[in-house]
C-alpha cells in the first residue's frame, strides 16, 4: 500500500517529463526495500499544478499502513532518499511529510468495469 505523492510546481513540468519514469522506478524500489512492501504494491504518483503560495516548489507526501516494521525511522529514511534525489535533480526546495494509516480506519475500494461501488 505505500503511496508516495510528489507534487511539482508547474514551472518544473518540462524537466519532470524528461526524468519521470526513472524517478518513478527508483522511488518504487525505495518503497519496496525500505518499507518492506511487495514490489507490486507501492504507488508513486506525480502531479503538477500552480502553487498559490509556497517556498517549496516540490511537495512530497508518504502514506503507509501503520504496521510494526514501518517505523518512524524508516519513514524518515524514505523521505530523506526521495527528497535528496529530487533536490539533486531539480535544485529546488523540497517539503516532505509522512502519514501512518491505522488499519482500523483504513477503507479501500477498487472499482473496475462491471462492478458497483455500493
Amino acid at each position: 500500500m505505500p503511496i508516495l505523492k510528489v507534487m511539482f510546481d508547474h514551472k518544473l513540468d518540462q524537466k519532470v517529463d524528461l526524468i519521470a519514469q526513472d524517478l518513478i522506478d527508483s522511488f518504487t524500489q525505495v518503497l519496496a526495500d525500505v518499507l518492506e512492501s511487495k514490489r507490486a504494491t507501492p504507488q508513486v504518483l506525480f502531479m503538477t499544478g500552480n502553487w498559490l503560495s509556497s517556498d517549496f516548489p516540490i511537495y512530497v507526501e508518504l502514506q503507509f499502513r501503520d504496521i510494526p516494521v514501518r517505523t518512524e525511522a524508516k519513514a524518515a529514511q524514505v523521505l530523506d532518499i526521495v527528497g535528496s534525489r529530487l533536490f539533486s535533480e531539480f535544485g529546488v526546495g523540497v517539503r516532505s511529510r509522512s502519514f501512518a494509516i491505522n488499519e482500523r480506519t483504513l477503507v479501500a475500494l477498487d472499482i473496475t468495469p462491471g462492478t458497483n461501488a455500493i
